[in-house]
């Protein structure tokens, strides 16, 4: 996580967001805890 100290501004999208459990290292674990519901949503 960020400190909070370091966000400057807001969040305006998401690109993409994978659930707990998703590993750089393992490339099969990505499809399996993708959140596609998450991906280029625009913020308010």
């Amino acid at each position: 996580l960020v400190p909070a100290e370091n966000l400057i501004g807001k969040a305006e999208i998401i690109l993409f967001s994978w659930n707990e459990g998703a590993s750089l290292w393992n490339p099969v674990s990505w499809f399996s805890k993708v959140r596609l519901d998450r991906w280029f949503n625009v913020l308010d």
